[in-house]
């Protein structure tokens, strides 16, 4: 009887984060311990980890950072999930890894779905602890209506009651919106003054209003509920949206195909600054879209593309200033760049100055700007867009789509977050300026369109009017690659294959002297490997014979004109030297195979690389019949070329003879007369094409005869004119004596 196999129990585990970390690790998996801290403390964020699982052990430097950064402000823990024996793997049975939850005492639990990465959890971190912020004036809810897609403000009246009736529903709407939406697209604001409420029209406490880029929207009903309150919010925000931020989750999914299939879409990279609050570029694209659907030129809409536009340059203006501050508080000059030049001062002088300022600005508050500003740049650096451009702006810009039948989509990506999505776009992102592109995605028509200009109000509102009537031109996507140009020789034993990419297709491929054959090939076809041995075999045949190239160009990476696009892998198509709008792909009906291959080459080759090939592939034996076949052929068409010579000169001398007859007779020429004249002029041109091909011949056979003389070698070249010498000594012979036979049986017949 086989007995069950052996198993070793597993060894108990390790610490995940260092005894030194900021962060409680609970390697163990016990949760007994940690709820009651969570119980005292305010807010946790509990991060529940494999140790074994790649991510967790990505993000473990990222949420060890995000702690250093909320030190006394939020209790970080983390709980080892996966341990069989562990009291946190009984209970949650998590089915990915990592788990991030921040527990809020006596309110709720938010988990957190957004990148793990410290930028994105310090935001997030932020809305936990500052979820609503309170409106004083109607210029602060439309500063939240520049930070978010939408904003949610209801008013409570604090006086009458110290808890208002919705007012604990609204503050976990707040919270719970995190859950589904971590950067924060929907806004929440309180109004406390009844003041205040009644001028934005809320008679009853508990009113809430949705504030979005066309509007506002009362909440229909009365009753506060907190999952009802959401759900209505962000419905609408989906419906009426102009340009949102993109976050896709880090597994497979369809959140971008989604957005980008049904309708074109208008799409921008570029860093995502949510720690300074400011992307500068993005709000420049705000300004423009909520300007391109302002159809109906309201001025609602107008006082926020003013207040976006009054909102970059301040905080363009507060930026500068804080580095310049940061630089000496945190001794870090390398902050602001033109410091020390603007601070040239006497060293005593300066000593006192930084003393004062060091002074006056040493406070928490200051430290903790400061802390942010060092955080948000090494993420990404602020750039700012240029705000002094050439021309005037687009005449008749406002309500642009009205004026249409193009809808248009706006939505934006992390540039640094995100950087594969436009490399794969054929963008290197990461060399454009401020990491900025902009582009327009039209999956229908499989094209995408790319703002060439530098990004500024007036290039945007022309790429985008531009698009809407067709004066665009599709953008090629090409890999960028290194390759050196490679000449192979007949005795060389590497294959030279070019490697083809968009920007250098004209140059190799479309060279009007060459011959050229492409390869059009994919990583992931698996036939093009099996057939490559193919390829490369028939282009070791032709190694070392000019006029003809082998090339290769990945189809998955490199976009071409649509002429010159296939639709499968691999695909070979022949481009012939000067005859490249007559190119030929290799037939579907054959089997590639070196043989077929090779007579399909050298069935629409020219006539120079077939001789080539054929002085190439010939033995000895071959070359010498074809050199004295070729000496026979030269003298032929010599002696028609004298031919054709004589009958022109008879024709020129027939038409001169009638153009005097004529010229002598002053009357109209008889009908008979044209006509013989007109057939001799055609049937001089006629000849004078057939000359020109007969010259064109013997060209062709002189330069074989060239290759020929180089492959024989002058001493093979000396014998083989003795063989001619003692064949036509010999030919000579047996026709005399045929002749003289010929002769002999006339007489016997008469």
């Amino acid at each position: 009887m086989n007995s069950p196999p052996k198993t070793r129990k597993a060894s108990p585990p390790q610490k995940f984060f260092s005894s030194s970390s900021l962060v409680s690790d609970y390697y163990l998996g016990s949760m007994q311990q940690l709820s009651g801290l969570l119980m005292e403390k305010e807010v946790s964020f509990v991060m529940y980890y494999a140790p074994w699982d790649s991510t967790c052990i990505e993000t473990q430097e990222e949420f060890e950072a995000v702690a250093r950064f909320f030190l006394t402000q939020v209790f970080f823990a983390a709980v080892n999930c996966w341990w069989p024996d562990g009291e946190c793997r009984q209970k949650l049975q998590p089915d990915s890894y990592p788990v991030l939850i921040v527990h809020v005492r006596w309110a709720t639990d938010i988990y957190y779905k957004g990148p793990l990465v410290r930028h994105y959890m310090i935001s997030f971190l932020d809305n936990v602890l500052n979820p609503i912020k309170t409106c004083h004036h109607e210029k602060e809810i439309l500063e939240l209506q520049v930070q978010h897609e939408a904003v949610l403000v209801s008013f409570f009246d604090f006086q009458a009651s110290p808890e208002p009736r919705g007012y604990k529903q609204f503050y976990m709407a707040s919270l719970t919106a995190l859950s589904i939406d971590p950067t924060r697209r929907l806004g929440f604001g309180i109004i406390t003054t009844k003041k205040m409420a009644l001028k934005l029209k809320m008679t009853s406490s508990s009113t809430v209003v949705l504030y979005l880029w066309n509007g506002t929207e009362v909440y229909p009903d009365k009753r506060m509920d907190t999952k009802n309150i959401l759900n209505w919010a962000y419905n609408r925000l989906q419906q009426v949206h102009l340009i949102k931020w993109i976050c896709p989750l880090q597994s497979k999914s369809r959140m971008l195909s989604g957005l980008i299939e049904n309708y074109p879409t208008l799409v921008l990279f570029t860093p995502r600054n949510l720690i300074r609050g400011v992307s500068p570029y993005y709000d420049l694209l705000r300004e423009v879209v909520l300007d391109y659907y302002n159809c109906n030129s309201s001025t609602y809409i107008t006082s926020v593309v003013q207040k976006l536009s009054q909102r970059r340059e301040q905080a363009e203006i507060d930026l500068q200033l804080l580095r310049e501050d940061c630089s000496l508080v945190l001794e870090e000059p390398h902050l602001n760049k033109n410091a020390k030049a603007d601070r040239e001062v006497s060293s005593s002088n300066t000593s006192e100055v930084r003393d004062d300022r060091v002074i006056q600005m040493v406070s928490t508050v200051q430290k903790q700007k400061c802390q942010c500003l060092k955080v948000a740049l090494s993420y990404s650096d602020i750039d700012f867009p240029n705000t002094q451009f050439s021309g005037d702006l687009y005449e008749n810009f406002t309500g642009f789509v009205c004026q249409t039948n193009i809808t248009l989509k706006v939505i934006a990506l992390d540039a640094v977050q995100f950087h594969t999505f436009p490399e794969h776009l054929g963008i290197n992102i990461m060399e454009e300026k401020h990491q900025t592109a902009v582009l327009i995605l039209d999956m229908k028509k499989e094209t995408h369109y790319l703002l060439k200009e530098e990004i500024d109000k007036k290039s945007l509102m022309d790429f985008i009017a531009n698009y809407t009537r067709g004066l665009l031109d599709r953008y090629l996507r090409s890999t960028i690659k290194e390759t050196r140009e490679c000449v192979m020789t007949r005795d060389s034993e590497n294959v030279c294959v070019h490697e083809v990419t968009t920007d250098t297709f004209n140059r190799v491929v479309m060279n009007p002297n060459k011959d050229v054959l492409l390869l059009y090939y994919a990583p992931w076809c698996g036939f093009c490997k099996g057939t490559s041995h193919i390829y490369l075999t028939v282009a070791k045949y032709f190694s070392g014979i000019s006029g003809i190239l082998f090339a290769r160009i990945n189809g998955d990476e490199n976009d071409l004109p649509w002429e010159y696009t296939v639709e499968k892998y691999p695909t070979l198509i022949f481009f012939p030297a000067r005859r490249k709008a007559e190119s030929m792909k290799f037939p579907q009906s054959l089997h590639l195979t070196t043989t077929n291959l090779l007579q399909f080459i050298l069935t629409n080759a020219q006539f120079t690389v077939r001789w080539q090939a054929a002085a190439v592939m010939c033995n000895k034996k071959c070359v010498t019949q074809n050199f004295l076949h070729s000496l026979a052929e030269i003298k032929h068409h010599y002696i028609q070329q004298r031919l054709i010579l004589k009958q022109i000169n008879l024709v020129q001398h027939k038409l001169y003879e009638m153009k005097l007859r004529t010229d002598g007779k002053k009357r109209k020429h008889s009908l008979e007369t044209i006509q013989q004249f007109q057939i001799l002029e055609d049937y001089l041109k006629y000849l004078v094409l057939n000359l020109r091909n007969k010259r064109k011949a013997i060209i062709n056979t002189i330069n074989l005869q060239d290759l020929l003389r180089k492959r024989l070698g002058s001493t093979l070249i000396e014998d083989t004119y003795k063989d001619l010498n003692k064949k036509t000594y010999l030919f000579l012979k047996i026709r005399f004596t045929r002749k003289q036979r010929k002769k002999k049986r006339r007489r016997r017949r008469r």
